[in-house]
């Protein structure tokens, strides 16, 4: 027999008067023949089942474990309700204020809660998954049991965590979009970064300019065509090493700009840089070199591009 699944006979389908079957995992009761639904939200009134063979998957009731939370979800909360079980009033004000006490009992748990807090807010301003969240908190929780937080602030370490995160799981978010929604100098950051990814040993793979150029392209309203083009433009730039030991965003940037003259939408390099989280001068540096290497020749008083190499 299924265990996911106990199937019992019951009457006929007033529909079509086939056999009738209770699905006791999903709380209905369906027809065999036609699919019709007679009865739902069924109650299962069955004892408990609980397993305790090692070799037989266990089973378990409640909420299930987070790394978001101090205590891993596994906390109680005592009721804002001043009644017990028999319905009369009793006063339960001093064992509130103690268990509210007791459950930052130490420096660490207080200093995690307020992380935890930061990283919430962070990844919700960012539009990140609860993946991200619950992967930062973890790096968090790792970064405090070594004593990496001591000497620098909760803030600065938990927008670290949230970026360290979003590289571990390849979901581009720039130093200044985390600088933006966090309120933390990219140079701290980018500082404690540096010290959590040496002391924790994270296996962070470098990101291609290729995952930045769809969004950066939607940011500024650009074409799906120069969004293929500004790619093209970076595999041949991977294929001549343009790539390594500089930033990804610049050179998706450049990318972009050259690839707005190819495809006639051009915009300038103030607005690109705004977008991209550079300085004018890293998308113009990058543009040169892209160009001069690529033999991709533009008129940019003229407006005009002759393409040479792509």
């Amino acid at each position: 027999m299924d265990k996911e699944r106990i199937i019992e006979e019951i009457n006929e389908c007033p529909e079509c008067g086939g056999s009738l079957e209770k699905d006791l995992k999903h709380g209905e009761t369906i027809c065999n023949n036609c699919g019709l639904v007679v009865e739902e939200e069924i109650i299962d009134s069955r004892p408990e089942k609980r397993i305790f063979d090692s070799n037989e998957e266990k089973m378990q009731h409640g909420l299930p474990m987070t790394p978001i939370l101090h205590d891993k979800g596994l906390g109680t909360i005592i009721g804002h309700k001043n009644k017990g079980c028999s319905g009369k009033s009793i006063e339960i004000y001093r064992l509130k204020r103690t268990q509210r006490r007791s459950t930052f009992n130490r420096s660490r748990e207080r200093n995690f809660a307020i992380a935890s807090t930061e990283i919430s807010r962070i990844c919700s301003s960012l539009g990140l998954p609860r993946t991200i969240r619950e992967r930062a908190s973890t790096i968090y929780s790792k970064a405090l049991t070594k004593n990496i937080t001591q000497g620098r602030s909760i803030m600065s370490v938990a927008a670290t965590t949230v970026y360290a995160a979003c590289k571990e799981y390849n979901i581009n978010r720039t130093l200044t979009e985390i600088e933006k929604n966090s309120g933390v100098a990219c140079r701290e950051i980018g500082r404690n970064f540096r010290e959590i990814r040496k002391r924790l040993k994270l296996k962070i793979v470098p990101p291609s300019p290729k995952s930045y150029i769809p969004r950066f392209c939607s940011e500024m309203k650009l074409s799906q065509k120069v969004s293929d083009k500004a790619i093209e433009i970076v595999n041949q730039a991977l294929k001549k090493d343009l790539v390594d030991g500089r930033d990804p965003a610049g050179i998706a940037g450049a990318s972009i700009y050259i690839a707005t003259f190819i495809c006639g939408e051009i915009l300038i390099q103030r607005k690109i840089a705004r977008v991209v989280g550079v300085t004018e001068v890293t998308i113009r540096n990058r543009y040169h070199e892209i160009s001069d290497r690529l033999g991709i020749d533009i008129d940019i008083n003229n407006r005009n591009a002759n393409i040479k190499g792509v």
